[in-house]
């Protein structure tokens, strides 16, 4: 009864701590440090289900927190794949690779992301600690792998012919850009409140979820360094940054479909719609995965572009227009930086691209990289597009 009333006692103490952590945090920010350690504290005392909704998630399933924010198009079905990625042990992960959602379910709420990106917990408190690989994902290891100029390749991961997947990437996109002071290009997040490590680490937390509403630090700050390239090149482009996945994250794309049609229906000069996304890549062993590339001695996340096919149930006959399209951007940026790009993920997906013959989704990085990979990741791609889009550009 002793013991018993001990740990009441110590449970009791812990909480009344964490509520005065959180009511002091409403009038004055706390850091992340404190606010962690005293949720760590309090795990030691609570039993392992009890943590739940304080870090939000069950740390008792070691992929709840990508559970919770990755899984392609909104559903919670889990859709590994190896694809044959080299460097990499056991199945990977991704973040767009489950099937798309049919409709129909109630919206699944997610925990709040946070409102800022926080300092990173010091080691001493990071649980579980779980390494973050650093390492450069190459295709060209099996039978899907289709080659194309510059030592890059489709990853097919459909019934569809080699043969013929890769004669339509070798034909340019059928839309031309006009010059002039019109918008070109529109950039958007389906899953807007994406975020990175706020460092290079060796070691993850496992608190924390990978999302921000601040769009200084999420993925809108990658999307912005890709739009400032294109303006500075001249070219016209809509960066929207409306939070498709806050506060419910399924129908996120239900939600990012009408963002882009109600743009193209006010801007129908725009050729180019990018769906720009931080991807999620874990091992089977808890190990975490941040994809870079050596650019100039400096490292760069790497990126991925999924591009979609229709299995006759999708109403996207046209995919493959939009195959040629990032195919040829594919091209160009392995030929401007080598090892940058990951394979082509081309699969029987949707994600708004029948939307527009030159749409295809962007995955910068994983939650494993930090911000900073990111951003130079973004940089490099805006100004590979910049070329690529010159091709594809009438004289005024």
């Amino acid at each position: 009864m002793r013991k018993k009333g001990s740990f009441r006692k110590t449970a009791a103490v812990s909480a009344l701590l964490i509520a005065a952590i959180y009511m002091i945090g409403s009038v004055v920010p706390v850091s992340r440090f404190l606010e962690r350690a005293a949720l760590l504290s309090a795990s030691v005392v609570m039993p392992q289900k009890g943590r739940g909704p304080l870090l939000g998630a069950d740390n008792s399933n070691p992929r709840q927190i990508l559970d919770l924010n990755r899984r392609g198009d909104d559903t919670l079905d889990d859709a590994p794949i190896s694809a044959g990625l080299h460097n990499i042990d056991n199945i990977v992960v991704t973040d767009e690779t489950a099937p798309q959602e049919q409709g129909g379910a109630d919206p699944i709420e997610i925990p709040a992301p946070e409102t800022e990106i926080i300092s990173a917990v010091p080691l001493a408190l990071r649980s579980p600690a779980h390494p973050i690989i650093r390492t450069t994902l190459m295709g060209g290891g099996g039978t899907n792998f289709i080659p194309l100029k510059n030592n890059t390749f489709i990853n097919n991961l459909t019934s569809l012919a080699n043969e013929l997947i890769a004669a339509e990437a070798a034909k340019l996109p059928e839309f031309r850009l006009t010059a002039g002071d019109q918008p070109q290009v529109l950039i958007y997040h389906t899953h807007t409140t994406e975020s990175f490590e706020d460092g290079e680490f060796d070691l993850f937390d496992q608190s924390y979820n990978y999302r921000s509403t601040d769009h200084n630090v999420n993925i809108v700050s990658v999307g912005a360094m890709i739009a400032n390239q294109l303006r500075q090149a001249g070219i016209g482009v809509i960066h929207d940054t409306t939070m498709h996945d806050y506060p419910a994250y399924r129908g996120s794309y239900e939600r990012s479909a009408i963002t882009v049609q109600n743009t193209l229906k006010q801007y129908p000069s725009i050729k180019v719609v990018l769906d720009i996304h931080r991807d999620a890549i874990d091992r089977d062993n808890g190990d975490r995965v941040a994809p870079v590339a050596n650019i100039g001695g400096k490292n760069a996340a790497q990126l991925m572009l999924i591009s979609g096919c229709d299995n006759g149930m999708m109403n996207y006959p046209d995919y493959m227009k939009n195959l040629r399209f990032s195919s040829l951007v594919q091209q160009q940026i392995a030929a401007d930086y080598p090892n940058l790009m990951r394979p082509v993920f081309f699969a029987y997906r949707k994600y708004n691209q029948d939307l527009s013959p030159g749409a295809f989704l962007v995955e910068v990085g994983s939650h494993g990289n930090s911000l900073e990979e990111a951003l130079y990741a973004a940089e490099l791609f805006g100004k590979s597009l910049v070329k690529t889009l010159r091709q594809l550009t009438m004289d005024s």
